[in-house]
């Protein structure tokens, strides 16, 4: 499964401040220590939210999506994921589960109630877009750290904040559909405003944003709205928060196939 975002540019004139004002805003922090502290930062133990989808074709037409979403560490950044539709209607119940693996590549199981089936997805489903929405199925599993090279590009300003802007290029792009990631990275609470997403080729396709982020808890915080814009498709779909809860319990059996088919 990120307020109006916008790249604040900077004249000409003020380079050498800028220059300066960048060393000291990167200094001693390379893009590994600033995702991992991203990761450590952000993450719970369990998540469940309550969402609104609305996907937007290239006419501005819109249709609704309900989804529950649940998330739990069960190891040591090992995550386990489960996300239903309860609307419309014609996709009430279908759901995908997810199972990072800490080697290899994560597990996913798509259930749709027309079919009475849980399927195992294979590697190669991970460029598909997942339900008619801007995302693709590998948008739905979680990083790796170590699986990527991290390189930060510059500093920038989204809304005013400052951020570190690092690129992500994975180590292997077998069974990636993303040739590299580019994160806007607010540089004292360490959540993320932006991803440009990079198709094998090096085009831009996708840009997700995030806005009216919440503190939730200690140094985690949230956004409110996430929208996924398609660039190629001219599409977009917006994640409304419409409930959540941290670090409630939930046991690690309740990411199984049973309960895949029981909404």
């Amino acid at each position: 499964m990120k307020k109006q975002i916008f790249t604040v540019s900077f004249i000409v004139s003020l380079f050498l401040i800028i220059t300066g004002f960048q060393s000291s805003f990167t200094k001693g922090m390379s893009g590994y220590d600033i995702m991992k502290r991203q990761k450590d930062w952000q993450k719970a133990n369990t998540e469940f939210e309550q969402q609104t989808w609305v996907l937007v074709d290239k006419g501005g037409n819109k249709s609704k999506r309900s989804v529950h979403n649940w998330g739990k560490e069960t190891g040591k950044d090992i995550h386990r994921g489960l996300l239903v539709f309860l609307s419309p209607s014609n996709i009430k119940g279908t759901s995908i589960m997810t199972w990072q693996k800490k080697v290899g590549d994560d597990v996913q199981w798509l259930y749709e109630p027309a079919n009475k089936k849980v399927q195992r997805l294979s590697s190669g489903s991970k460029s598909n877009y997942f339900m008619g929405t801007d995302f693709i199925y590998e948008d739905l599993q979680s990083e790796e750290l170590e699986d990527y090279n991290y390189k930060v590009l510059k500093q920038d300003k989204v809304d005013g904040d400052k951020c570190y802007v690092v690129e992500a290029k994975p180590k292997s792009k077998r069974n990636t559909s993303y040739g590299k990631r580019v994160l806007w990275i607010h540089a004292s609470k360490f959540y993320t405003v932006k991803t440009d997403f990079y198709n094998l080729r090096g085009k831009l396709i996708k840009t997700q944003v995030s806005r009216n982020f919440k503190k939730v808890s200690g140094k985690k915080y949230r956004p409110e709205e996430n929208i996924m814009i398609n660039h190629d498709k001219k599409t977009k779909t917006l994640v409304r928060v419409d409930k959540r809860v941290l670090n409630k319990g939930i046991s690690t059996d309740f990411f199984s196939e049973r309960k895949m088919q029981s909404f």
